[in-house]
């Protein structure tokens, strides 16, 4: 994303405390939590970015960034504890020390600057590279916990403009394909994926940060609207990213889901562009076409 203004775009979410009234295999926290998704997943590279009602919310869950959105839309710490900037065109962030990767292996600032080295090279194939170079020129280490930005143009709003960024290990990523492979230093670690029909992912044991409540996490991928519903009337899912809000209706008085329509972090833009030729149109008469 590339500012932290909030477009006019609303996102329909329909989250379960539960599977269905009164079943047997209602999920309690410390199981699995089943989330259904509306878009096939087209692969798992955390530098290709992904839409979050597909590849995006398996990504954020298995890598982490430097910074997050909270709820409230705020950017808060991820693997940076604090940030400041120095002048118009240097930040400056203080790095946690006790990230690991799921495989164990510590994460550090050099890690973290191996990952913008790649993300700024023109050649290389990852997309969320594309908006960094407009206004960063690169990123340094200072010491084990400190890392400096050096920007071509300021950029006051950084801190939020890198919890897309996430860091994926050196030496993994350059021997593995990490479009259906992944290690990562998030919340969970990845188990098993099929691009057409899902993913399951387990705890991460190393993770630093707190620990999430489910231990098990499956991705099913409901490409139709009529598959989604479906599988909310039977209880065969908990969450769901992407619901028609006409469908929601349906669900307004369940004493099994919640529904919320609320405005989503995915800003859109409107541009005109001025320096195009206007097209004419002939003039009645005119003969031509």
């Amino acid at each position: 994303m590339v500012a932290l203004a909030i477009a006019a775009v609303l996102a329909t979410v329909l989250s379960a405390c539960g599977g269905a009234a009164g079943s047997a295999d209602t999920p309690k926290v410390g199981d699995e939590l089943r989330l259904g998704l509306s878009r096939q997943i087209t692969g798992i590279n955390p530098h290709k970015g992904g839409s979050p009602d597909s590849s995006g919310s398996i990504v954020g869950s298995i890598y982490e960034s430097l910074t997050r959105i909270a709820p409230d839309l705020s950017v808060e710490p991820g693997l940076a504890t604090a940030w400041t900037s120095t002048d118009p065109l240097t930040w400056r962030f203080t790095i946690r020390t006790d990230s690991k990767f799921s495989d164990g292996s510590p994460l550090t600032a050099d890690d973290v600057v191996w990952n913008f080295q790649q993300l700024l090279n023109p050649d290389y194939k990852g997309t969320s590279g594309a908006p960094l170079r407009k206004y960063l020129k690169s990123v340094t280490k200072i010491d084990d916990s400190t890392l400096q930005f050096n920007l071509s143009q300021p950029a006051l709003d950084l801190p939020g403009r890198l919890w897309t960024i996430f860091i994926v290990q050196p030496v993994f990523a350059q021997s593995h394909n990490l479009d259906n492979e992944a290690l990562g230093s998030g919340p969970y670690k990845l188990d098993k994926l099929d691009q057409e029909n899902g993913a399951t992912l387990s705890l991460n044991t190393f993770y630093a940060g707190t620990k999430p409540a489910f231990a098990h996490v499956k991705y099913t991928v409901l490409a139709s609207e009529a598959q989604r519903v479906a599988a909310l009337r039977a209880g065969e899912q908990d969450l769901i990213l992407n619901l028609d809000p006409l469908d929601l209706a349906q669900f307004k008085d369940s004493d099994t889901y919640d529904t919320i329509l609320g405005v989503g972090t995915q800003p859109l833009t409107l541009a005109i562009n001025e320096r195009k030729t206007a097209l004419r149109w002939p003039t009645p008469g005119s003969g031509r076409r």
